[in-house]
């Protein structure tokens, strides 16, 4: 539900994004040495950033996972709840 929220928000602002799982799709590494591929919500194009909203307990179950997607990957990442994904958005247009 996050997500249909976030992309009617974002369109709202009239901030262009992607959702497309075989454009946007990255590669980890597991404890145990396992590839496993990790895919965002939302590519904003005009930004190069990704976007993950979750809730609190995927917070923290997915916190290494996402720590090795970004580092492994180089991306700029923002992923938590959705409202502070929505403030992230809007420092992010204004600047």
């Amino acid at each position: 539900m996050w997500e249909v929220e976030l992309a009617k928000w974002m369109d709202n602002k009239n901030i262009k994004w992607e959702r497309n799982r075989k454009l946007h799709q990255f590669k980890w590494t597991d404890d145990d040495g396992n590839k496993r591929r990790y895919y965002p919500d939302f590519y904003l194009p005009l930004f190069d950033v990704y976007l993950d909203p979750k809730n609190k307990y995927l917070m923290k179950v997915d916190e290494d996972k996402i720590t090795r997607v970004i580092q492994e990957n180089g991306i700029i990442l923002h992923w938590g709840l959705l409202p502070d994904i929505k403030k992230e958005l809007d420092i992010l247009c204004q600047v």
